[in-house]
Parts: structure tokens; C-alpha cells; sequence
């Protein structure tokens, strides 16, 4: 089983929610270095040590010392590379805060898994959707857009819907205007997400 660090103390309680024991993880990502992403690693480890760990580039070297005392392995990312078959992390991203996403490849396309989206979702769906020559079918998590305006939120679907993004299910740092922009925007393919929810691609 692979789980994203989208929100990692929430990521524990979503294993419990959905029945699911942290003994069947095997690879963890974490998307940035903020704490309401990274401070459920440590606790989640001292649960189940025998995982891969991906941190991105600019963890600071104290953290990764930490998780590489408690992980089977710990890999910092500088370049997108695939962690399993058909699996990828494509990154990093950004300049101030640096991120990285988590892209599973599917026989209906690519399904993009953020983190906040600092670098902005577009970029990133960008990024994913160059870097393996794949549509993108969905995109879930935070799409950091708490405080933009109609205007930027309107631009930010349209850009979206004009790559081909056929499903979106925001959460996190999306906030609520923003939500319901995306929801209004493509109906059907709004994705309603909450902690311990299973997401299932048919083939």
C-alpha cells in the first residue's frame, strides 16, 4: 500500500478509518517541509519502520537524519523519478517553498496527488503531464488557493479544464470559495474528499 503525506496526522487516523493497518504501508512521500505534513512521520514510523521514505529537496539535513534513524530507507528527491511501477515523484517544484507531487499513472490517465500546491497546481499538472506524455484524469489535495480572488480561481480552472483534467477533488488548504468554484466548474467531475476516503480507478 502506498500512502502520500498529504497531511500526515490525519493520514494516521485515515488508516484507522478505513479499516487499514500501518503495517501495510510501504512507501510514504511527503510533499514539503511543513509541519502539518511532516510532524506525523516520526510517530507513523515508531508504528511501522519498514517503509521507504521520500522527502523533498530542501529538507532540512536534521529531519532527514531523524527519519533515516526510523525508515527501512529515506530518499531526498532533486529530480522526478518512479518509486514503483507506475508510480512517480515529480519534482521539486518552486522557489520559495520547495514541493513535490505524487503521480500514479492509470489506464484512464494520470491521477496527481498534491500536497499544498505551493508552486501552484497548474504547475505542477504542467510538470506531471510534460514530464511523462500522459493526460491527466484527476487531481486530489490541497490546491493552496484559500485566499485568491474570483478572478484567479476562475484562471485556475479554466487552466485546468483547457489541459484536459477530467476530475478534481480539492482538500486542505483549497478553502471553501474555491471548492465550490471547482465544484460549479465541473459538476460531475468535482471528486468530494475527506479523511479516510478510498478513491478507486476502474480500469
Amino acid at each position: 500500500m502506498l500512502a502520500v503525506g498529504l497531511i500526515l496526522h490525519e493520514l494516521l487516523l485515515g488508516l484507522v478509518l478505513a479499516s487499514l493497518r500501518p503495517a501495510e504501508v510501504e512507501l510514504v512521500v511527503i510533499p514539503h517541509n511543513h509541519g502539518d505534513h511532516t510532524g506525523g512521520l516520526l510517530p507513523f514510523l515508531a508504528k511501522n519502520s519498514q517503509v521507504d521514505v521520500y522527502l523533498p529537496a530542501a529538507t532540512p539535513e536534521s529531519f532527514v537524519k531523524d527519519a533515516k534513524a526510523h525508515a527501512a530507507s529515506v530518499s531526498v528527491v532533486t529530480k522526478p523519478i518512479e518509486i514503483c511501477k507506475g508510480v512517480f515523484v515529480v519534482g521539486p517544484l518552486g522557489d520559495k517553498i520547495i514541493e513535490q507531487a505524487l503521480v500514479v499513472d492509470t489506464p484512464q490517465g494520470l491521477v496527481i496527488i498534491t500536497g499544498c500546491s505551493h508552486p501552484g497546481v497548474v504547475a505542477i499538472a504542467k510538470k506531471a503531464k510534460e514530464h511523462l506524455g500522459r493526460d491527466i484524469f484527476m487531481i486530489l489535495g490541497g490546491t493552496h488557493l484559500l485566499n485568491h480572488s474570483d478572478e484567479d480561481l476562475q484562471r485556475v480552472v479554466e487552466d485546468l479544464k483547457g489541459m484536459g483534467v477530467q476530475k478534481v477533488g480539492a482538500t486542505h488548504c483549497s478553502g471553501d470559495k474555491a471548492i465550490a468554484k471547482t465544484k460549479e466548474a465541473l459538476g460531475d467531475g468535482f471528486v468530494t474528499m475527506g479523511v479516510g476516503r478510498v478513491i478507486e480507478i476502474g480500469e
